[in-house]
């Protein structure tokens, strides 16, 4: 997306009876949550899903959006706890802080309409992604069942033949 940014879309689903969906996310707006909560349900119809979407700055928006004050604060708190004085060991902190959601300054960020298009049709492209996989794990599940339920009927022929000299054998 624009500015060198990249919108990161991952879904992750676990089987179950009803559809549950979860999104992380600090860049979708309130009135685009309904519609990709609508998406999710109508698409991918069962189970736990979780979606996470999220923004990796690039660098021209770096700058702008990181909490000058909030990571000033953290980094002397961290210096002090930690007693990190040299470069190496400042540059370790400073990527750590830099992790910290309320240091970096998403929600602020407004999303623009050509950058949500594209946002939505990595969305999109994710579920696609999410049913293909669906679907390759039916075949293969269903290649693994008939595969077992084919050598317990194999099975079954020897116990059904076993069985036949088994009464004479109690009988006697």
């Amino acid at each position: 997306i624009s500015g060198g940014s990249k919108a990161v879309v991952e879904i992750r689903c676990v089987n179950s009876k009803n559809a549950d969906i979860n999104i992380k996310s600090q860049i979708i707006p309130k009135d685009k949550e309904l519609q990709i909560r609508k998406l999710l349900t109508d698409q991918l119809v069962r189970g736990t899903i979780d979606l996470s979407l999220n923004l990796e700055l690039g660098e021209a928006d770096l700058g702008k959006k990181i909490n000058a004050s909030a990571f000033k604060s953290y980094m002397s708190q961290l210096q002090k706890l930690t007693g990190a004085n040299d470069g190496s060991e400042k540059i370790l902190l400073a990527q750590a802080v830099l992790r910290f959601p309320d240091v970096m300054d998403l929600k602020s960020s407004q999303v623009s309409a050509s950058d949500w298009k594209k946002i939505d049709k990595a969305l999109q492209t994710a579920v696609n992604k999410v049913q293909t996989y669906r679907e390759e794990e039916g075949k293969a599940l269903y290649k693994d069942i008939t595969r077992r339920v084919a050598a317990i009927m194999k099975l079954l022929e020897q116990v059904k033949a076993a069985d036949i000299k088994r009464v004479p054998q109690i009988k006697k």
